[in-house]
């Protein structure tokens, strides 16, 4: 089969060798309207950008090369026989060509007369006396069998195929397109399920992270509580050895005096200004003492409230857990154990005496002494 068109250059050339036929016989004979028809429809052929070729493809299949090698030798050698096979050949391309025509572009080759009607009505009456001998089975297969061959080769066409088994392949695409459509809509919801049971876990996993996350900021809540009572108590610890170191040395100094004043000359030559003297002192330190004394007591006290208070913190967590339920029954139940935790640390501010009381009677008495 031939992939491209014949030479236009090579139909230009017979069709001229034609023309030039013709005018040398001019006398309407059979074999002049042979020649006219040929060139008439080489002519039309050559003014096609592929000579044909799309629109015949039957008959380039068939005798595309054998036509070209006709033309080549007739436009060299000029012969009645080789002539007549053009003109039957070029009969055939203009059959199918039309016939193409017609089903493809819904139009005929010559839009503005009847050219095509003409020549063909006038194939159509030759008979065999007015062909070659050799060419007269190809006469009587194009007047009679030729367009069914074309109509069969139609029909086999695979585009023609297609058609015929329309209905068939519309059934075919909707059953292709339902199971399409269900395997899409399986691998959807397998998608959905994977996805969901992922998200599931996700959030599963950053449940677990939160309650661990509050879990670790209630205990660092506690464990906070817990060293701000347990610095508290070391500070209380350490006021309360300064303290007691204070009232040892007060209580020394309180002993001190007296012995020091009977050791130095025996107790004999002592006046009453300085026992009176000695005796405010030690009225002095021992005031002192008793504020000292207090304050240590004071100190102990709070203390022993740090401690318990940090012995609490040991459980507070489940108390924590513990308070909702029981608070959901009885609010003031858990009343005590709170105000134990959370209230201030208790001191007898109040009960510690004045600095200067009693100084007022200790100024009497000097006085009365100075009398």
């Amino acid at each position: 089969m031939m992939d491209k068109g014949i030479n236009k250059a090579l139909l230009r050339q017979v069709i001229q060798t034609l023309e030039r036929e013709r005018i040398l016989k001019s006398n309407l004979s059979i074999e002049d309207y042979k020649v006219h028809f040929t060139q008439i429809i080489l002519k039309k052929m050559s003014q096609s950008n592929d000579c044909w070729l799309s629109i015949c493809p039957f008959n380039y299949h068939y005798i595309g090369e054998s036509f070209e090698k006709r033309l080549n030798f007739l436009e060299k050698n000029w012969d009645s026989e080789i002539l007549d096979d053009i003109f039957l050949m070029s009969i055939r391309f203009l059959r199918e060509a039309e016939l193409t025509m017609r089903r493809q572009y819904k139009q005929k080759l010559w839009n503005d007369d009847d050219t095509y009607e003409r020549i063909w009505d006038w194939f159509k009456s030759l008979t065999n006396d007015d062909i070659h001998y050799n060419q007269r089975f190809q006469l009587n297969y194009i007047q009679n069998d030729y367009s069914l061959m074309l109509l069969n080769d139609y029909l086999g066409n695979k585009l023609f195929q297609a058609f015929l088994n329309h209905e068939e392949n519309i059934k075919k695409i909707e059953q292709q397109s339902i199971t399409l459509k269900e395997t899409s809509n399986k691998i959807q919801k397998n998608f959905d399920e994977e996805m969901q049971k992922s998200v599931d876990e996700k959030l599963e996993k950053v449940e677990q992270l939160s309650d661990t996350l509050e879990n670790l900021k209630q205990g660092f809540n506690f464990v906070a509580l817990s060293d701000g009572f347990s610095r508290m108590l070391n500070e209380k610890k350490s006021s309360k050895k300064w303290i007691l170191r204070l009232l040892f040395l007060i209580a020394v100094i309180i002993s001190a005096i007296p012995t020091y004043k009977f050791f130095s000359d025996g107790g004999i030559n002592l006046t009453w200004q300085q026992i009176a003297i000695s005796a405010g002192l030690e009225l002095v330190l021992i005031y002192f003492f008793r504020v000292v004394l207090f304050h240590y007591r004071t100190v102990q006290t709070q203390i022993m409230q740090l401690d318990l208070r940090l012995s609490l913190c040991q459980f507070i967590q489940s108390y924590a857990e513990y308070a909702k339920e029981i608070k959901t029954n009885d609010k003031d139940a858990l009343d005590k154990f709170e105000n134990l935790i959370f209230s201030s640390i208790l001191s007898s501010d109040e009960k510690i005496p004045s600095t200067f009381d009693g100084l007022e009677q200790l100024n009497s008495l000097i006085k009365q002494f100075k009398q």
